[in-house]
């Protein structure tokens, strides 16, 4: 269980800070292979996007919240361009936009697109469930309760939840696999955001329009970030 608590304090949220927001234009040569964006104030960003059927050997998944797909085309559309981009830059896209119940149908959803295609990662857009996990006190660290996306990261371990049974995790094992991560889960949702005053679909759409700004040349940023953590380690 202390790994699991390491797990946690290590998977942390970084926010890339884009000082100087704006928009520029930025000359880029082009060649079959694809092309290479330089920034003047960013020199070592590097998008390569590939021609047309040439990958760079990585399948990514993309699962949508059906409510959240079904409020129609703005929301489709930038979904659709998103995955378009991961597309052009060499990545097998799998998308799926139906109605997954609970985050345990959700990670035996993973797990066949794991075995069956591979994927190295996931994008989940939009209010899906998540799985908690108890930790204990110890010596070391407190007893509490949190949110665990490690459950849908581990493609092989065993998760209990025992005692009591609660619906939240508190036994994790390797069982015939291990305890690590197999594939990366990222999560795109505003759902409990206050500031802006924009709703949630409104805030995915904008998020999903920078970052295809961004690919295209339509953005610079400086090398800055914000990391909120919420475990001081003491």
């Amino acid at each position: 269980m202390i790994t699991l608590k390491v797990y946690k304090t290590l998977i942390i949220l970084t926010l890339i800070f884009i000082s100087s927001f704006g928009l520029s234009v930025v000359n880029a040569p082009v060649s079959q292979e694809g092309f290479v964006i330089n920034f003047s104030n960013n020199d070592d960003t590097i998008i390569d996007f590939k021609a047309n059927g040439v990958t760079n050997g990585e399948t990514i998944g993309i699962i949508v919240d059906p409510v959240l797909w079904a409020i129609g085309a703005t929301v489709q559309n930038a979904i659709n361009q998103y995955k378009k981009d991961l597309e052009d830059t060499g990545y097998v896209v799998l998308l799926h936009t139906a109605a997954i119940g609970t985050v345990q149908q959700i990670k035996t959803f993973l797990q066949n697109w794991y075995n069956v295609n591979g994927i190295s990662g996931v994008a989940l857009i939009g209010n899906l469930p998540y799985a908690q996990y108890y930790h204990p006190a110890n010596p070391s660290f407190s007893a509490e309760t949190f949110i665990c996306d490690l459950y849908l990261m581990d493609m092989d371990g065993t998760w209990s939840d025992t005692s009591p049974v609660d619906g939240i995790y508190d036994g994790h094992s390797a069982g015939t696999g291990d305890i690590f991560p197999e594939i990366y889960v990222g999560r795109i949702d505003a759902t409990t955001r206050t500031l802006g005053g924009l709703t949630n679909d409104a805030n995915i759409i904008a998020l999903l329009n920078r970052a295809n700004f961004y690919r295209h040349a339509g953005i610079s940023r400086t090398h800055q970030a914000i990391t909120y953590i919420d475990d001081d380690w003491q």
